[in-house]
């Protein structure tokens, strides 16, 4: 067992604990879908406008979650997500057209990026640059990511798992 601390990584990582009752009486499905909208109100909070990394535990959850993140920017008048410059938003766009991932390619232009085992090799270390340059501000990860250690993410926020 390797166990890696801060000193491993490039940035510190702040550590936030939030607990949420569930009010969906024992529908987990129902519940961690409730928590998607929770994130970007986490995001604000926590991030300082820094880097943050969101751990699902599925391709679909984490599909999912960078949705529920831009549809309640959309909703607060932030229509392009993190994209805050007309050369970063062409930029990701032409990203965009070089992939074969249709999920990541939808929220992409919105400054946020997917990591999982569903896309290919070059996909995943394109989302690795791309955060890394700080074009991308967040990134919805399955375990592919592990904990950050070689990413400059300041957050990191996990979705629950059932015990």
């Amino acid at each position: 067992m390797y166990i890696f601390g801060s000193e491993h990584r490039p940035v510190p990582l702040k550590h936030h604990v939030v607990g949420k009752r569930s009010h969906h009486k024992g529908n987990e499905f129902l519940f961690d879908k409730s928590l998607n909208y929770q994130l970007w109100p986490m995001i604000k909070r926590y991030s300082s406008n820094k880097p943050t990394l969101v751990f699902c535990s599925t391709r679909k959850g984490c599909e999912a979650a960078a949705k529920a993140i831009i549809q309640d920017m959309q909703s607060e008048q932030y229509p392009h997500g993190f994209v805050g410059s007309e050369q970063q938003k062409m930029m990701l766009k032409r990203t965009s057209t070089r992939l074969r991932d249709k999920g990541l390619k939808e929220v992409l232009d919105y400054g946020i990026g997917l990591h999982t085992a569903g896309l290919n090799s070059i996909e995943r270390q394109t989302v690795e640059r791309l955060f890394f340059e700080g074009h991308l501000r967040v990134i919805c990860a399955t375990s592919t990511l592990a904990q950050g250690v070689n990413l400059p993410a300041c957050r990191s926020s996990a979705e629950p798992i059932a015990t």
